[in-house]
């Protein structure tokens, strides 16, 4: 079959850049949005493939493990591997799937998009094909907490390391997921002789006395809410986290 002149054109990219919500030819502007492998979403396997399987990997770093509303972070997304051609998409969201706290761009290697999935706005960050060096393995930018806590946070992101033969196969694709928790939250309510507690931002833990050494969890490490008797009720609690 013929080549067409867009079709060339298109295979210049190496990122995964699908359209929805069949698969397309790539576009060298970068990616299209919700290919980050979130919930509702699929990842640049989508187009790149068959893939190819490299020892390396996707990393990022400057993810809190505990946020504070309206604090903003510098992220880093590294792919950890060789070559010539990269490229990466990440979106972070809340548990129910929504758009949690704002992605920033701080310099002109990468660019923002947003899309619905499931009923959710998702806003995301990838590299700027035009203005950035496709050759780089590493971005930078700043993501800004929501103005209240929102439960867990998770950053999902997807990259592809390409084989540098402008075409859409044999390259290697990488994910990876982070969590950020929000400051722990305990609400304690009498159920007769028994308290109830429930909580959120990490796991429940205890001590039997002051001075404390040594923190261990609830029994069972259970979920909440968790039923504890008065004199188990009456330690001290505090999260674990992970």
């Amino acid at each position: 079959m013929k080549t067409t002149h867009r079709q060339r054109h298109c295979l210049l990219t190496i990122a995964c850049v699908c359209s929805v919500p069949s698969p397309a030819p790539a576009f060298s502007s970068g990616p299209d949005p919700s290919y980050t492998g979130a919930p509702g979403e699929t990842t640049c396997l989508m187009c790149h493939t068959p893939p190819v399987t490299r020892a390396g990997s996707l990393s990022f770093s400057g993810v809190p493990t505990v946020y504070s509303p309206s604090t903003t972070y510098p992220l880093t997304v590294t792919i950890n591997d060789t070559g010539s051609r990269f490229g990466f998409e990440l979106t972070a969201i809340n548990s129910l799937g929504a758009q949690a706290g704002t992605l920033l761009n701080t310099t002109t290697n990468t660019q923002l998009k947003t899309n619905i999935v499931s009923g959710n706005t998702r806003q995301y960050i990838e590299q700027n094909f035009w203005l950035a060096s496709s050759a780089a393995a590493t971005w930078t930018f700043n993501w800004k907490a929501p103005a209240a806590s929102v439960g867990p946070i998770n950053f999902y992101g997807a990259a592809v390391r390409g084989d540098n033969m402008f075409t859409t196969n044999n390259d290697t694709v990488y994910t990876n997921m982070r969590t950020s928790l929000d400051r722990l939250r305990v609400a304690i309510a009498r159920s007769g002789t028994n308290f109830v507690l429930s909580w959120t931002g990490g796991n429940l833990q205890y001590v039997d006395k002051l001075p404390a050494t040594i923190w261990t969890n609830v029994p069972g490490n259970p979920s909440s809410p968790y039923t504890a008797p008065a004199s188990q009720a009456r330690r001290f609690y505090r999260t674990a986290l992970p």
